[in-house]
């Protein structure tokens, strides 16, 4: 009897247990199919957003074409001659092989003229407007399709945004220009036409009626009717009774069920956190620490797919930073915002991008020619300086054909950025450019700050970089007489070296240094090693002499803290007393009292505070700070509270 009873609570526990587990199964699929709305909603509206921005960057090929230097006379004449007819229509056709690639060409007509400037040519206005299914009499803005079903046909008229005598016909390229749409397997959408509606991703024409709760999206500038279709979601009422079905069927193996569980729970935990260990592999990180030399490529295990396309048929990097040198808060914030930009204007491209900093941007694209690239950045470069008010410099790589020669190639655009004020005028420049023959060998001011302050630091490593930096990519077969110029340059330059180590009362032997060696060579490797041997010295010496004097110098400035801690004294005082410059003083002391002097002065006058406290309890605050060396009590009672929490009337009592 008591097994049975057992046996039923069991039974009864089991079925409270499905009932409980199936409702809330239920209320999962309820909540998961509305946060799916709300997802598709946000993703469908991105796609929107790639549409206008596409249609944007459609409007400023029109205003390309218009303003262009060799083709602005046609657009702008009532009646442009023969010769300005035939450049605007090579320029039309030259463009139109770039603008292909995106998902569109542009067609352009006078309306007083009989003819239409194509891709194929000068065509007749009636002929190419019967073809087309447009209305010559009634030149409004119309919308048609190919007879293929391929492309549409979009006349525009509005002079609203073109303010001329123009109007244009702008050829799309469903399949392209819409592939956002073209592939979303979560929904179909379909474009207007009259009182039609034609299928982006496939040649199905329907009525707007035929559609099951449609969302209408509008273009901004084209006005574009957009319709999307979600997929149909009411299957999920037979998963409800397939589920039901199935949780029965389980419930009798249920028991079985967990055993199994536990005996598969550690190598299913493993497996997935390993998954989750190769999930957060950052690849796009993965390039950049490879670009910058932080990461060698055999420590990396993969990188992202776009990169890897690009890679395979060679590559070039084209390195954008801000102009200016002296960025403001703002110019940063809309610099980001710029960033983001061109990071959508390149999504669906053949382009990979890697945020290397607060001002610059980097991107790796296919082995293409200067002019492809100068069409490709011009515009966006433009349209970053209308949008943001931000002016972008760029420059441009040699085609890079082996791998590990990305981290030199982008050395090499840095290089060019640093140097960038000696090319005016240029939005781009390429490293390839023979513009660049003709400019000597040189570094830039702030590479020679780099290598001083290394220097001055005793920074031998450091140093090293920077030398190997500034050699990098020098033609071993350079003219001699820029190879003096640049021996003078680096002269100058440890010259300047040397006159500061003095100032610092460095007494290392300057005559084993030989720099006037340097301005003899002839041979930009024998300078190389020349150069190094020398900053070598110039460590190795200051090593011995540091080593040596580095106790008598702290016995030194303890000795002058202890006897002066009660007068107002400063680093120049101490300075004075070691006859060594203020700017070394400082140096000096950081590195043989491991802390800076002010920090050291507060902490050893704090300490005298509390043994003089512990003595003489009866003692003033305000006696108290001038014993120490303080003008005012009022900052003694502020340094004592930052050291020790409270302050020194607290700790007294």
């Amino acid at each position: 009897m008591k097994d049975n009873l057992f046996k039923n609570v069991k039974m009864y526990l089991f079925v409270l247990f499905f009932i409980i587990f199936t409702l809330f199964f239920i209320k999962i699929i309820y909540k998961e199919k509305e946060i799916f709305k709300k997802n598709d909603t946000i993703r469908i509206e991105k796609l929107f957003d790639n549409i206008n921005l596409k249609e944007e960057l459609l409007i400023i090929s029109m205003e390309d074409l218009k303003n262009n230097f060799s083709t602005n006379k046609y657009f702008y004449r009532e009646n442009p001659t023969s010769y300005e007819k035939l450049q605007a229509l090579l320029n039309l056709q030259q463009k139109n092989s770039f603008y292909s690639n995106i998902g569109y060409t542009l067609s352009s007509g006078k309306y007083k003229s009989n003819y239409i400037l194509t891709n194929e040519g000068s065509l007749d206005k009636k002929e190419y407007f019967y073809k087309h299914n447009f209305n010559e009499n009634n030149l409004q803005n119309f919308l048609t399709i190919s007879s293929d079903n391929n492309n549409f046909n979009f006349l525009i008229t509005n002079k609203s945004y073109l303010k001329d005598n123009n109007f244009w016909i702008i050829t799309i390229d469903r399949n392209k220009f819409f592939k956002e749409l073209y592939d979303d397997i979560n929904g179909k959408w379909y474009i207007g036409i009259d009182d039609s509606l034609y299928a982006i991703n496939q040649n199905l024409k329907l009525n707007i009626d035929q559609l099951k709760n449609p969302i209408k999206f509008k273009t901004k500038i084209l006005n574009l009717n957009l319709y999307y279709e979600p997929l149909d979601l009411l299957h999920l009422k037979n998963i409800f009774k397939e589920f039901f079905i199935i949780s029965i069927i389980l419930s009798i193996f249920f028991t079985g069920i967990l055993y199994f569980i536990k005996f598969i729970e550690k190598p299913i935990m493993a497996f997935k956190n390993k998954i989750e260990d190769l999930n957060k592999i950052d690849k796009r990180k993965n390039l950049k620490d490879h670009i910058l030399g932080v990461k060698k490529i055999s420590s990396i295990s993969d990188f992202t797919e776009k990169f890897q396309k690009i890679y395979s048929s060679n590559m070039k990097i084209i390195l954008l930073e801000i102009l200016n040198s002296d960025i403001s808060m703002e110019e940063l914030e809309k610099f980001s915002q710029s960033k983001n930009f061109l990071k959508t204007t390149f999504i669906n491209e053949n382009i990979e991008y890697i945020d290397i900093d607060y001002k610059s941007i980097l991107f790796l694209v296919n082995n293409e020619s200067s002019s492809d690239i100068e069409q490709t950045f011009f515009p966006i470069i433009n349209k970053i300086y209308t949008n943001f008010n931000i002016n972008v410099i760029g420059s441009v790589s040699k085609k890079i054909e082996i791998f590990n020669n990305l981290s030199r190639s982008y050395l090499e655009c840095k290089r060019l950025l640093e140097n960038k004020y000696l090319f005016k005028d240029k939005e781009l420049i390429f490293s390839d450019n023979t513009e660049m023959k003709k400019i000597g060998i040189f570094y830039s001011i702030k590479t020679e700050s780099k290598l001083a302050s290394k220097i001055l630091n005793n920074n031998f490593l450091g140093s090293k970089k920077i030398i190997e930096d500034i050699f990098l990519d020098l033609d071993l077969q350079t003219q001699t007489y820029k190879i003096k110029e640049f021996t003078g340059l680096l002269y100058n330059t440890l010259n300047r070296v040397i006159i500061q180590l003095k100032e610092m009362n460095i007494n290392i032997d300057y005559n084993k240094l030989n720099i006037d060696n340097i301005a003899r060579l002839k041979n930009l490797e024998e300078i190389k090693k020349e150069l190094i041997n020398i900053i070598s010295i110039i460590y190795y010496e200051r090593k011995n002499l540091e080593n040596e004097d580095d106790n008598l110098m702290k016995n030194r400035i303890q000795e002058y803290i202890e006897k002066n801690y009660s007068t107002d004294f400063s680093l120049e005082n101490l300075a004075d007393h070691l006859g060594l410059s203020f700017k070394y003083t400082s140096i000096l002391f950081k590195k043989v009292m491991n802390s800076n002097f002010k920090n050291y002065i507060n902490f050893y006058r704090i300490k005298q505070a509390k043994f003089l406290l512990e003595k003489n309890p009866e003692l003033k605050i305000k006696d108290l700070a001038q014993l120490l060396g303080y003008n005012s009590s009022n900052t003694f009672i502020k340094v004592f509270k930052k050291y020790e929490g409270i302050s020194p009337a607290q700790w007294k009592g």
